[in-house]
């Protein structure tokens, strides 16, 4: 589902995915790396969520997180 909202002025615009786990943002990251998919964000803790973010093939950034 993609979710409305006011633009953050200084932010990125990027797509993110919301998966049930923290131990699901490690599997998706494991998965993409090993298909060499560039990671820009390591896994990591940033505020309430488990959060890490890939580029696609047009440089697009992907944040995969779950809730902490």
């Amino acid at each position: 589902m993609l979710n409305a909202g006011q633009p953050i002025v200084g932010g990125t615009f990027h797509f993110g995915f919301r998966v049930a786990e923290k131990d699901d943002v490690d599997a998706w990251i494991d998965r993409l790396r090993s298909r060499n998919v560039p990671i820009l964000i390591e896994p990591n803790h940033a505020g309430s969520v488990y959060v890490a973010r890939i580029s696609d093939p047009d440089g697009y950034e992907l944040e995969i997180y779950a809730q902490a």
